[in-house]
C-alpha cells in the first residue's frame, strides 16, 4: 500500500496539516503547491447543481455556434456562466481564497479564458480531439472479485486494470494536449496575471499530480512504478505494508466486525454501537469469534448467546 507525502517546491517543508479543499498550499510560506484530487471529489461542496446542469444544456447550441463562427466574445460569455455557476456550486474544487471577491473574478477570468483559446486554437483542438479518442480506446482487465464477510458486507471487490499500452497511449495524448494548451497560452497576450503566481514547473508538477493520483490505485506494479518515474514523484509515495485484518462480531448486533490487528475498538456501521475489541477468542459451543473487551473477564457470544469466561494460565 502506498501513502502519499507531499513537500513545499518552493520552500521544502512538509504538509502537515489537512488541506480543506482541493487547492493545497504550504503551511509555511503560504505557496499554492499540489492539487488534492480526493478532496475535489468527495469533499462537501463538490457536486454540481440542477443550475448548473439547466445551463450546461441552453447554453450548449449558443457556444456550439460560437466555435464554428470562431466568435471570442460569445464564447467567452457563455463559459463563463458556467463557471460562474460550478463555482457556487463546487467551492470545495477550488482554493479557499475563493472566499476573496479580486480572487475569485482573476480565477474566473483566467478559466474562461484558457477554454476559449484551448476551443478555438487548431492545435489544441487537434491534440483534444487526440485525447478524447484514446480515453475512448482504453482497454481494461477485471482483476480480483468480489468478496463477502458472514453478513454480506463486501470486503474486497474485483477491481478494473486498464492494460498498460492504452493507458501509456492515453497519458501521452493527455500530457500533448495540456503542453499545447500551456503553448498556446503563452503565446496570447490577452491572458490575465496568475492570482496563485504559479512557476511553471509548479504548474507541470501539478498537471503531473493530478494524473498520478487519478490512476496509480488502478494501475498494475510495473507500470504505477514507470508512472512515478516519469512524473519524478516517486518521493511522495512511501510503501507501508499492508494492514492485517481478522474477523469479529458486533456486541449488540451481532453483525460481522472486519478490523485490523492491534484495533482496541471498533464503531458498528450497522447499530452504532462501538466494540471493544480486546482479547479474541472462539465460542466453544458455535465456534464464532468472539472478543472480550479490555480487561473484562467475561464475554457472551453474539451468535448463540453461550457465555464465556477468561481464564488466567
Amino acid at each position: 500500500m502506498q501513502v502519499r507525502k507531499v513537500r513545499c517546491p518552493s520552500c521544502g517543508a512538509p504538509k502537515v496539516t489537512p488541506s480543506e479543499s482541493a487547492y493545497v498550499y504550504c503551511d509555511y510560506c503560504g505557496q499554492y503547491m499540489d492539487w488534492d484530487l480526493q478532496a475535489a471529489k468527495y469533499s462537501a461542496g463538490v457536486a454540481a447543481g440542477p443550475h448548473y446542469r439547466a445551463l450546461l444544456v441552453r447554453l450548449q447550441p449558443e457556444l456550439t455556434a460560437a466555435r464554428l463562427a470562431g466568435d471570442r466574445a460569445r464564447l467567452a460569455a457563455g463559459h463563463r456562466q458556467i463557471f460562474d455557476q460550478y463555482m457556487k456550486d463546487c467551492v470545495s474544487s477550488y482554493s479557499p481564497r475563493i472566499k476573496d471577491p479580486a480572487y475569485r473574478e482573476a480565477i474566473l477570468t483566467r478559466t474562461v479564458h484558457a477554454t476559449v483559446v484551448s476551443e478555438l486554437d487548431p492545435r489544441c483542438r487537434a491534440t483534444q480531439a487526440a485525447l478524447d479518442a484514446a480515453i475512448a480506446g482504453l482497454e481494461y482487465d477485471v482483476v480480483g472479485e468480489d468478496r463477502y464477510d458472514a453478513s454480506w458486507n463486501k470486503i474486497a471487490s474485483a477491481e478494473p486494470r486498464p492494460r498498460p499500452h492504452t493507458f501509456w497511449r492515453m497519458y501521452e495524448a493527455y500530457t500533448a494536449n495540456a503542453l499545447a494548451v500551456a503553448a498556446a497560452l503563452d503565446a496570447d497576450p490577452q491572458v490575465g496575471p496568475d492570482p496563485d503566481d504559479t512557476p511553471p514547473a509548479l504548474a507541470a508538477k501539478v498537471r503531473d499530480s493530478g494524473i498520478v493520483q487519478a490512476w496509480i490505485k488502478l494501475l498494475d506494479p510495473a507500470t504505477a512504478d514507470e508512472l512515478l518515474e516519469r512524473t519524478h514523484l516517486r518521493d511522495e509515495y512511501v510503501e507501508v505494508p499492508d494492514p492485517t485484518f481478522h474477523d469479529a462480531a458486533c456486541a449488540r448486533c451481532g453483525a460481522a466486525i472486519h478490523a485490523p490487528e492491534g484495533a482496541r475498538r471498533h464503531l458498528c456501521t450497522g447499530c452504532g454501537h462501538l466494540t471493544p475489541l480486546g482479547t479474541r477468542a472462539f465460542c466453544g459451543y458455535c465456534g464464532a469469534p468472539v472478543h472480550f473487551g479490555l480487561g473484562a473477564r467475561t464475554a457472551a457470544c453474539t451468535h448463540c448467546q453461550a457465555e464465556m469466561q477468561a481464564m488466567t494460565l
